[in-house]
């Protein structure tokens, strides 16, 4: 499978929805409880609500287990150095929602998330770095996070940070409608031959565009934003990723996007 940065860390942890402040605030989960509680209250029950198949319960927990680094000392240190904020009872609010989240195996996103809030884990981690600054941990959601408003390239080890409409972008700096549901991206372009390249919204359908990659559809056909073709539900058939809606095709049928996902991440 193939994702653009931001969009394949998505995908890693489905099940997680936005978390709505109670009227009291429950106990906090001490760091070094973390990783194990994030653990279980996503693995148990996920892969089999959403039929994975050769995706086990195992795999579930040795991906999470290998990014998961609550007990790692360089964290420790970022963390004692004001570098990155854990807030353990945003922390514990996370795992209440996972406990009782019915997983939507075909989203394939953070459910109900804006990117600020993947990009804090909704409030559980914090980071500070700018875009374009070296980082340290590959950003999954629920996963710790030294970038400020953005994601850790896993290739790259850098931040990518998350702009607006009207903001620069390059290749450090990504494109978001930052208050939708996530993600929600928008297209880093010229507004005019020599300028700057800032981010704008997608062209809709039958809006005049030069190419492809300017139209949500994903289609500029005669000088117009058209349908694309449509790809295929779970459980159809396809020879390619890209045919399916989920984004994973397993041999001959569309799977899951979630069991796509892990698929790339189990441990064998």
């Amino acid at each position: 499978m193939s994702y653009r940065p931001l969009a394949y860390i998505s995908l890693w942890l489905s099940a997680l929805a936005i978390t709505a402040c109670g009227s009291s605030d429950p106990e906090p989960i001490q760091l070094e409880q973390y990783c194990a509680r994030l653990t279980d209250a996503f693995c148990d029950g996920l892969v089999h609500n959403c039929a994975c198949g050769t995706v086990t319960e195992q795999g579930c927990r040795a991906a999470i287990s290998s990014a998961c680094m609550t007990d790692d000392p360089t964290l420790a240190a970022n963390i004692n150095d004001g570098i990155v904020r854990y807030d353990g009872v945003a922390a514990a609010r996370l795992i209440e929602k996972l406990n009782s989240a019915t997983p939507d195996c075909e989203a394939g996103i953070v459910a109900g998330w804006r990117a600020a809030d993947f990009f804090t884990s909704a409030g559980v981690w914090t980071g500070t770095k700018i875009g374009g600054a070296t980082c340290l941990f590959p950003s999954f959601p629920g996963l710790p996070n030294d970038c400020a408003s953005g994601a850790c390239s896993i290739s790259r080890r850098v931040c990518i940070a998350g702009v607006g409409d009207g903001e620069n972008c390059d290749t450090t700096h990504e494109c978001y409608d930052l208050d939708a549901p996530f993600p929600a991206y928008e297209r880093c372009a010229q507004a005019s031959l020599g300028a700057t390249n800032i981010c704008m919204p997608f062209l809709e359908l039958g809006e005049a565009c030069v190419s492809s990659p300017e139209c949500a559809s994903g289609l500029c056909e005669s000088g117009s934003c058209a349908f694309f073709i449509s790809t295929a539900p779970f459980g159809g058939a396809c020879t390619a990723d890209s045919q399916c809606q989920s984004g994973f095709c397993d041999g001959a049928t569309c799977g899951h996007a979630v069991c796509g996902d892990f698929a790339v991440h189990q441990t064998p």
